[in-house]
């Protein structure tokens, strides 16, 4: 009961204390300032990671006129169980070259009551297909086995699409960012606060191949 009390403390506390932080530094959610090009290197994360996309075209790059879904893994290479979770991303265009239909957060199962035995929330905000759309994941456990250390599987999904051919040459962003109320990015474990590693943020050409 202990370890259930204060994983769900730690959570509330820590979301508080790292929410208004990350709040503060957000800018409004229209995606970092870039000079040039976007930065399509990455270095794969060990605790958050895509690394399965429906609709590439190519690495870096993703079709116009297709359904595009962004498949999210949890590693949990910690030696403790993860209790409770808040991650919230961000979709949004560089220069407001992108636009799409729709953006749709969803979980793969891969998660169940047994581990995390409160309903997984998924939080979405500002959904317009432009500038940036956010979704919030959270879950928190009382009476389940949590994610145990080992688990790394698929756990959540984001959907966005179709992209206008007319978009040809346009880029969009993955990325990582704080959710309201109180959505900081963060794992409460059963041996304290994580802040997962991130593999973005990923950026993405929009290829028209007939062009």
């Amino acid at each position: 009961m202990f370890k259930i009390i204060f994983g769900f403390s730690v959570l509330v506390i820590s979301i508080f204390i790292y929410g208004c932080d990350k709040n503060n530094e957000d800018n409004g959610g229209t995606g970092p300032i870039i000079t040039g090009q976007p930065d399509t290197d990455y270095t794969p994360g060990e605790q958050v990671t895509i690394d399965m996309i429906d609709g590439l075209y190519n690495d870096t790059s993703i079709y116009t006129d297709s359904l595009i879904t962004f498949y999210i893994r949890l590693n949990n290479n910690s030696p403790y169980s993860i209790e409770g979770f808040t991650m919230g991303f961000r979709i949004f265009s560089y220069q407001n070259s992108a636009t799409w239909n729709n953006t749709i957060g969803e979980s793969t199962g891969a998660i169940t009551l047994g581990m995390i035995d409160i309903p997984l929330f998924i939080n979405t905000f500002s959904i317009t297909g432009a500038n940036a759309d956010t979704v919030g994941f959270g879950g928190i456990n009382i009476g389940g086995t949590g994610l145990q250390p080992g688990f790394n599987e698929h756990a959540f999904t984001i959907q966005i699409g179709p992209i206008p051919s007319s978009k040809h040459g346009g880029w969009i962003c993955l990325d990582t960012t704080f959710y309201p109320p109180g959505g900081a990015w963060l794992w409460s474990t059963s041996g304290g606060s994580i802040i997962p590693d991130w593999d973005g943020p990923r950026w993405f050409r929009i290829v028209n191949p007939s062009k």
